[in-house]
């Protein structure tokens, strides 16, 4: 455990223990702590780093949790947002395979 800022803050003590994984997987387990904190109004900015890392990382679990991500941007998104989310859907679906849009994206549309 890793003494941060006065108090004991294990999983982000666990980060930094494993501070030289391959930054696809670092950020992909760090992103969903962080997202919580960014301002509502400027979350769409993380978009392209959702998306790359769904993309990228190799797993599924943590794919998932990604795409999770995206479509809960906001709670109850304005139309605007929606349709960043949309925008965001057809660009993870133009990168990869019919396999990956039924196993991944269409199941997350599902739960919405």
């Amino acid at each position: 455990k890793v003494l941060v800022g006065g108090a004991v803050e294990s999983r982000l003590g666990e980060e930094l223990s494993h501070i030289t994984d391959d930054p696809i997987l670092v950020m992909g387990r760090t992103l969903p702590h962080v997202l919580p904190h960014v301002l509502l109004n400027k979350r769409e900015e993380l978009l392209p780093i959702i998306l790359c890392l769904a993309l990228q990382h190799p797993d599924p679990k943590e794919r998932d949790t990604l795409l999770h991500l995206l479509f809960n941007l906001v709670k109850r998104p304005d139309f605007n947002q929606r349709q960043i989310i949309r925008v965001g859907c057809e660009a993870f679906a133009a990168n990869v395979d019919r396999r990956r849009i039924e196993e991944e994206l269409l199941p997350q549309c599902w739960e919405q």
